[in-house]
């Protein structure tokens, strides 16, 4: 079952014609394809990267063993014409291994996205780059009883919104690392898709 990571924003104009109930725009992972089959998303590790094969969006962050991941989102905004004043990164949350909660952080990614999306540079600055940028917020995840497939919505901060509004016509990437991550518990891992 493929699951689309979206990233919903609420625009000036949309609050100034609609402010009772503003119409939100949509982008997801899966616009415009740097990789035909597979939607703009990933993960990184310092030693290697995401598998390059149709249809491998996994999107792990955290530790397993002694590897580090880090994730990727990247948006094509090149309809995107009016001042962002609200955004929220969506993303189905599916493998959890961990505390009872752990502490995502979100980034601004340097890299541009065709490298990023093609894992084209060397793999340690890309991975740097996914969890050392301006901060777009800190978040608490807890573990789930059941279901795997839950929707997580992160509401991302000012600086966030400033970003996304200067790639307004053209791409637009967000970096996720685990900020609760201990060396002595090896299972701290979530998200990815499962395929």
């Amino acid at each position: 079952m493929r699951t689309i990571q979206s990233l919903c924003l609420s625009t000036l104009a949309a609050m100034l014609a609609f402010p009772a109930s503003a119409a939100l725009l949509t982008f997801d992972t899966s616009d415009s394809q740097f990789l035909a089959g597979s939607d703009n998303q990933g993960f990184i590790n310092p030693s290697f990267g995401q598998v390059e094969l149709p249809g491998n969006d996994n999107y792990i962050v955290g530790l397993l063993g002694s590897l580090e991941y880090r994730n990727y989102f990247t948006f094509d905004l090149s309809s995107l014409a009016d001042e962002v004043v609200g955004a929220r990164l969506e993303v189905a949350r599916h493998a959890y291994r961990g505390d009872a909660s752990e502490t995502l952080g979100l980034f601004a990614v340097a890299t541009d996205a065709a490298t990023l999306n093609r894992n084209l540079a060397p793999l340690a600055s890309l991975f740097e780059d996914l969890g050392s940028g301006i901060s777009y917020g800190t978040f608490e995840v807890a573990s789930y009883a059941t279901s795997t497939s839950e929707l997580l919505s992160f509401s991302l901060n000012t600086a966030a919104l400033a970003d996304i509004s200067a790639a307004a016509g053209g791409f637009f990437s967000i970096g996720g690392a685990l900020q609760s991550i201990f060396r002595s518990a090896p299972q701290n891992l979530f998200f990815g898709s499962g395929g």
